[in-house]
């Protein structure tokens, strides 16, 4: 005859067990996908932040001798490793590619500008100017700073991250040049400094500003 307590026991205790495992298993899934997502955003942040430091190394250094190609080469580095992490940076970060793409067109001119690869690596920087250098070193360790606060987040704070764009950060640091405008024209900083919309806007004459060549392509590009 069957001992239905020692039976209820061993069924309940075979129950027990099976739900223990159920339980365990799935919390350690959540925990390797977890462990994944962490590791993913480390490494992502981690490749941003090399090539923002080599970037503003490079603009830190402004070697003479470099040409396109050598500009091109580091800030390839720098939108590559941005595009690759778009796909988990906060959504106040998305921009950074696009603001350091800015930061680094007021220092260097058409080189900075993704869409010139054909003719970029023939390209030569605009000349120095130690304003808007150092503008961009600036907002690169604007950039790197959070970057790293990305890294290091809890995974549940990590989402929240956030960067001034660079506008923003010109605006807040009181770098922003007066009479620098959307409808472009000079600054209180002097006739060589213009707005980009300014830059982009002049009609391309025989000798077109880096920037200039820029929209041109463009408008080429567009109507052919």
């Amino acid at each position: 005859m069957v001992d239905m307590p020692v039976l209820v026991t061993a069924i309940a205790t075979v129950i027990a067990a099976a739900s223990g495992a159920y339980v365990s298993g799935r919390i350690g899934h959540r925990y390797a996908e977890a462990e994944a997502r962490r590791a993913r955003r480390h490494a992502l942040a981690d490749a941003a932040i090399i090539a923002a430091q080599s970037l503003r190394g490079a603009l830190h250094t402004s070697d003479p001798r470099w040409t396109g190609r050598e500009w091109h080469n580091v800030l390839n580095a720098m939108y590559d490793s941005l595009n690759a992490a778009t796909p988990v940076l906060p959504p106040r970060m998305l921009h950074l590619r696009r603001s350091i793409q800015e930061a680094c067109g007021e220092a260097l001119g058409g080189v900075a500008v993704p869409v010139l690869v054909r003719i970029r690596e023939e390209m030569e920087p605009a000349e120095f100017d130690p304003i808007w250098s150092e503008n961009a070193r600036d907002y690169l360790d604007v950039a790197i700073k959070a970057l790293r606060r990305w890294r290091e987040a809890r995974d549940r704070n990590a989402y929240g991250t956030w960067a001034p764009t660079f506008d923003e950060w010109l605006r807040a640091e009181g770098r922003l040049p007066t009479g620098r405008t959307k409808s472009g024209g000079f600054t209180s900083l002097g006739q060589n400094v213009m707005s980009r919309s300014r830059l982009l806007t002049e009609p391309c004459g025989a000798r077109p500003t880096l920037m200039q060549l820029s929209a041109c392509d463009s408008q080429t590009a567009t109507h052919a």
